[in-house]
């Protein structure tokens, strides 16, 4: 004979130790959205500029442009 698959709530809730396996869950769940509520707070808000705007890639670009200017060339490349 086999195992009935349907198990009733009741039946599942004691199976894994009742309150106690809720009462896990709970908290597992409270800690997750937590940690999301705090998150939302350090990551900057966009206010409709892109990824780019907010990432600061152009700053880096122009800072290395303007390094590389004031150097001057220094290394050649050799002509095959």
């Amino acid at each position: 004979m086999r195992p009935s698959v349907e198990h009733r709530p009741a039946e599942v809730l004691s199976s894994c130790g009742g309150r106690r396996c809720l009462r896990g869950t709970l908290l597992l769940t409270a800690g997750v959205s937590a940690a999301g509520a705090l998150l939302t707070l350090v990551l900057p808000e966009p206010a409709g500029r892109s990824l780019e705007a907010i990432s600061g890639h152009h700053d880096v670009v122009a800072a290395a442009e303007r390094l590389l200017a004031d150097t001057g060339p220094t290394a050649t490349v050799a002509e095959a």
